[in-house]
């Protein structure tokens, strides 16, 4: 029997399936990393683009398709993570903004998805380049369109759509000539095309484990010698969130994109809502940094050397490979028998002679050993103390985030890199110290009797307050941020006899004028 559509519970069980797919592939996915910076790192950033929306839709309980697809977009765009991660958000948004209007989605409506996903994508790249990811997804869209027309069967339609994406990943060596030197194809192409196996493994209705998957089975490495000579333009991997704070305009991207493209290439720029997503490979991340302050507030920053990640894939691809030959060089050698040897004869017992101290000198041998020994302990302490100092920095903020002084713990942790286990405090503090800096301001204007100037303060701070309460839940700081929003509600009541309604209506005003007008209209 024909399968015609798919419901808001298995599009839900899918996307969870391909994202648990593209987790488990990762490894495998970032060996193909070749384009546009050979730094082995689109598997991992486009999992944690697909796990940070994957994280929202399993939050979720009885959710019908708009809230998913919400869910989805916003997740992938905040979550987004490197050049291929960023692009996987847009196809993810693109997708959504079709299905989210449906209850059912059939084989018509998977086409319009796949058509949308593809042109939202394809916007959002400052100069698209074919023979990546895009040329997979154009492929995906072209293919499904056709198959539209023909066949209303999914159980037909979803296995030849995947079929032909193969076919264009196929060709993507004879697109761009690195490809082909490398002898691999697009590694963002590859991911994608492992996000649709996955979700049609669920569309079956198979129970997979993905964490048993060989992450590199089928992996053709790619030789350090190959990549040894990698141009790299531009060297420092940039993107960040900026949290609007006026109309972002289509004027404004034009204009923030012609000035990246000034200062460096790979851009994508994403406006949505209140945020606005930049992804730029730049040698001076600080100019890019200055030009978007200018649109507001920033979050979400992140800056990687790729020379310094080129050279690091570089010597792990060395040691694997070696690792690689002794194992195989170890297999073929036939092992030897010791020979059995024969008991020494005991020694006829000697009279001890008198003790006479003829200490020879330390042999050179110990005496470099004792020195490297010394040279080591050195380097530990050191270390030690690299340690001691980040930990001492992790402590200081966990006591400001408990004493509530959100602003001096982000501050303390600010420009340093934060390890995996530590990024939820960082985030918490990032949080909380978005909405606790603009109360500060205001107590500071407030006491200077800067009464404007305060009021834009506080109405500021309760509109940061309401923009980041999904973050807050993300880092499970709600409670925090919730204490922070009551208590600047509260102030703006008791000063300003204003509700926290009237204050976002201000703090969202269509433009800089409007929100000058409005402010100065309530607190006159």
């Amino acid at each position: 029997m024909a399968v015609k559509t798919i419901n808001t519970e298995l599009f839900r069980k899918m996307f969870l399936a391909g994202a648990a797919n593209l987790e488990a592939k990762k490894e495998f996915i970032n060996e193909l990393n070749v384009f546009p910076v050979p730094d082995g790192d689109t598997g991992t950033n486009m999992t944690l683009t697909i796990m940070s929306a994957a994280k929202e839709v399993q939050s979720l309980e009885n959710a019908d398709m708009l809230t998913i697809a919400k869910a989805i977009s916003s997740g992938s765009l905040r979550g987004a993570r490197g050049n291929s991660g960023v692009i996987l958000s847009q196809l993810l948004r693109g997708f959504t903004k079709e299905i989210r209007e449906h209850k059912e989605i059939d084989a018509v409506i998977l086409a319009k998805a796949c058509e949308r996903a593809t042109a939202t994508a394809y916007k959002a790249v400052m100069k698209p380049k074919e023979g990546t990811i895009l040329t997979v997804a154009k492929g995906i869209s072209r293919k499904a369109e056709e198959l539209a027309e023909t066949t209303e069967d999914l159980e037909v339609f979803i296995p030849e759509v995947i079929k032909y994406a193969e076919e264009v990943l196929a060709q993507t060596p004879e697109m761009l000539p690195v490809l082909k030197e490398a002898g691999v194809v697009d590694s963002g192409g590859q991911g994608l095309l492992e996000v649709i196996h996955g979700a049609y493994d669920a569309f079956l209705g198979k129970e997979i484990d993905y964490a048993a998957i060989e992450a590199s089975g089928g992996t053709k490495m790619v030789k350090p010698s190959q990549q040894a000579e990698a141009d790299i333009k531009f060297g420092y991997c940039t993107e960040f969130i900026i949290m609007t704070e006026k109309e972002f305009t289509d004027k404004n991207e034009a204009e923030f994109k012609a000035y990246l493209e000034s200062i460096g290439d790979s851009i994508v720029c994403v406006a949505d809502d209140d945020i606005v997503k930049i992804h730029v490979h730049t040698n001076d991340p600080g100019l890019a940094i200055q030009k978007a302050l200018t649109y507001g507030q920033l979050s979400r920053m992140k800056i990687d050397n790729m020379r310094e990640e080129h050279q690091e894939k570089l010597i792990k691809d060395a040691e694997k490979a070696a690792a690689q030959q002794a194992s195989e060089k170890k297999k073929k050698e036939p092992k030897q028998k010791k020979p059995k040897q024969k008991k020494p004869p005991k020694p006829k017992k000697e009279k001890k002679p008198k003790e006479v101290d003829n200490t020879p000198p330390l042999p050179k041998a110990p005496v470099i050993a004792i020195v490297v020994m010394i040279g080591s302990l050195f380097g530990l302490v050191l270390l030690g103390t690299h340690t001691l100092g980040y930990q001492s920095d992790i402590n200081q903020a966990k006591q400001c985030l408990a004493q509530g002084n959100y602003v001096e713990g982000y501050e303390n942790l600010q420009g340093r890199t934060v390890k995996a286990k530590d990024e939820e405090l960082y985030g918490k503090l990032e949080v909380l110290a978005t909405v606790s800096k603009k109360y500060q301001d205001y107590l500071v204007f407030d006491h200077n009797g800067s009464k404007e100037q305060a009021a834009d303060a506080l109405v500021c701070a309760y509109g940061r307050y309401d923009l980041n309460k999904e973050r807050a839940e993300e880092y499970n700081c709600s409670k925090e941020l919730d204490a922070l929003g009551n208590k600047i509600k509260k102030t703006l009541k008791k000063e300003y006899k204003m509700s926290g309604k009237e204050a976002l209506t201000i703090y969202n005003a269509k433009n800089r004028k409007a929100y000058t007008r409005l402010l100065q209209e309530k607190i006159q």
